[in-house]
């Protein structure tokens, strides 16, 4: 699986059905916002700000890229506070036969 999105205001992307160990970047101009990554377990009608380990929240305000490993769910990108942004967000799977 990949899927893109790109982000030109403040707002949420469409919703992507997800299971499993995800790799999330985001890239582009962010406009002084944050891009949260969001997932709902009930069919979108419930969202929430997915957390690491540590209870921080899974959240970009630049470039960068996370491993998400999740069970089935909706995810959804949500940017906040920007200012004529253009940013890029990409999803795809991790393959763990992956050799270095």
């Amino acid at each position: 699986m990949a899927q893109t999105y790109n982000l030109t205001s403040d707002g949420s992307t469409s919703a992507l059905q997800s299971k499993g160990n995800l790799n999330v970047a985001a890239y582009g101009t962010f406009g002084g916002g944050t891009l949260s990554i969001q997932a709902s377990y009930d069919g979108g009608s419930t969202w929430f700000t997915l957390k690491d380990a540590n209870g921080a929240d899974g959240s970009f305000t630049s470039a960068g890229a996370l491993n998400v490993r999740i069970g089935e769910a909706n995810l959804r990108f949500t940017l906040s506070g920007a200012t004529s942004p253009n940013l890029n967000i990409s999803i795809t799977d991790i393959e763990f036969n992956s050799k270095f």
